[in-house]
């Protein structure tokens, strides 16, 4: 940042004691021979009968835990 002030240094502080209270917080990977990573996606072109908007989405699978989705 090129010109940080009091408020960023509030934030970063902020930021950092949320981090230190989290810290036993995660997600448990074990390690296993079948880590497969697998996608999942779905669309509807222009499905929203009003404003013919679409909708889609997508889940990331790693072994059996959701890594992320959208």
């Amino acid at each position: 940042m090129e010109k940080p002030t009091e408020k960023h240094l509030i934030a970063a502080k902020r930021i950092l004691r949320y981090v230190k209270g989290t810290l036993e917080f995660g997600i448990m990977y074990i390690r296993c021979q079948d880590l497969k990573l697998k996608v999942f996606s779905d669309s509807d072109y222009a499905g929203d009968h009003d404003d013919r908007k679409s909708t889609s989405g997508q889940v990331f699978i790693l072994g059996s835990r959701v890594v992320s989705w959208t």
